[in-house]
């Protein structure tokens, strides 16, 4: 993986479930991706298999959260709960040369024509929809070539596509029922409030490993290995939790 001095280094993800009533941690996998992004379904299937039922909510962070897992959690059956990440207009498109008054915000979008307008009142019209890995399509919208090449706002808007032959073009998402439901949801303070609870659930585990454990750095060297290597961890883990859980001597002697 990818670290954040630049180099590429050998190294694994962790994957902890954790129970958010007990604390315990209910399951544990290591790859070797370098994102968590594909990673929910695999964690629902595990405790699935694990406990023969599926969980009734899960919460995870934004690394978790997109199209992919968001409809995977709706057909799943798991109320499903994270922060959507919404890229800025500027990280998106400074790159590319375009004024601000040209970004795709810019563009007055005719439903009743089904066309986009730029600021400078040239028409960009329906040309092909394109479908994604992410389960999105999009519309894609385009000027003609003759229409920027006589615009004279072109240098801030179209020089890139000029120079290929075309006109400037934006496009529209088509976002699936399950994801425009999920940030409705997200939205409201009911779900706000069920996701502030993540951190001391899901992270208390993950800094007890590298606190109490001293696990700063894994040992061995393969899946099967490192994953052997974090078990362990985990059952001590837990182990430590059950002691806090369980009734205390003084009070199974009350109770008798």
């Amino acid at each position: 993986m990818k670290h954040s001095h630049g180099g590429i280094l050998p190294s694994y993800n962790v994957q902890l479930s954790v129970d958010s009533e007990a604390k315990i941690i209910a399951a544990v996998d290591v790859t070797n991706a370098g994102n968590d992004s594909d990673q929910l379904l695999p964690a629902m299937e595990r405790l699935e298999k694990t406990f023969e039922r599926k969980p009734r909510q899960v919460i995870a962070d934004g690394d978790y959260t997109n199209y992919r897992s968001v409809a995977a959690m709706a057909e799943f059956g798991v109320d499903y709960y994270g922060p959507w990440k919404q890229i800025e207009e500027e990280t998106k498109f400074s790159w590319r040369d375009l004024s601000k008054a040209f970004y795709p915000s810019q563009f007055a979008y005719d439903s009743e024509r089904d066309v986009y307008v730029c600021p400078a009142g040239r028409t960009l019209v329906y040309r092909t929809t394109i479908d994604h890995p992410n389960t999105t399509k999009s519309r894609l919208y385009r000027a003609t070539t003759s229409d920027c090449a006589a615009c004279p706002n072109h240098a801030q808007c179209c020089s890139r596509s000029l120079a290929k032959g075309r006109g400037r073009a934006i496009s529209r998402l088509l976002e699936p029922e399950s994801a425009m439901a999920f940030k409705k949801k997200m939205h409201t303070e009911e779900a706000k409030q069920i996701y502030s609870h993540r951190s001391e659930v899901a992270e208390f585990p993950n800094l007890w490993f590298k606190a109490k454990f001293k696990i700063q750095q894994l040992y061995l060297r393969g899946l099967d290995k490192v994953g052997t290597e974090v078990l362990w961890a985990a059952l001590a883990y837990n182990i430590l939790q059950w002691l806090r859980l369980r009734p205390s001597p003084d009070l199974l002697e009350a109770t008798v």
